[in-house]
């Protein structure tokens, strides 16, 4: 009977040890991210799969983030970043001036980007690539620094088409 105990001790501290290391590895250096919605297909889309880097990390322009909005967190593709200028016009996205063309996706909707937006220090411009349907800066606004918490590393499956 002792040796039971024993037994059930050990299993609540191989599960105890098991959850503190998972919970270290996702707050510190990498998480699993199931998609949920279509704002980035065709890139990846719902229930897909992304292998996400949190903690010190660093990325640029044409990355794909893990953003806080207002109440989830999402992802999105980064498109302005500091001393940018953005705007939408015409159906598509000039940087500076210059037509984008890489991930340069038809949208008729430019919301705060139909003027010319001037990007401050810590200050990005964050798309989904399926500009239809996408919650992203041109509603939401400039995402803060402090408000992208993770960059995609690896789609690892792009999820339902």
């Amino acid at each position: 009977m002792k040796n039971d105990y024993k037994k059930g001790y050990i299993k609540i501290g191989i599960v105890l040890v098991i959850a503190i290391i998972y919970i270290l590895v996702s707050k510190y250096f990498y998480r699993i991210v199931i998609v949920s919605g279509n704002s980035m297909s065709t890139t990846v889309s719902e229930d897909g799969i992304c292998l996400v880097e949190t903690g010190e990390f660093s990325f640029e322009r044409w990355d794909i983030v893990l953003a806080k909005l207002t109440y989830q967190t999402a992802i999105k593709r980064v498109i302005g970043i500091p001393g940018d200028t953005v705007q939408i016009r015409d159906g598509a996205v000039y940087i500076n001036g210059a037509q984008i063309e890489q991930y340069n996706f038809y949208t008729e909707y430019a919301g705060i980007a139909a003027d010319e937006i001037v990007l401050q220090e810590d200050e990005y411009f964050l798309l989904g690539d399926n500009r239809p349907i996408s919650y992203d800066s041109r509603e939401h606004g400039l995402f803060d620094r402090t408000d992208i918490v993770g960059v995609v590393r690896k789609i690892i499956w792009k999820g339902k088409e």
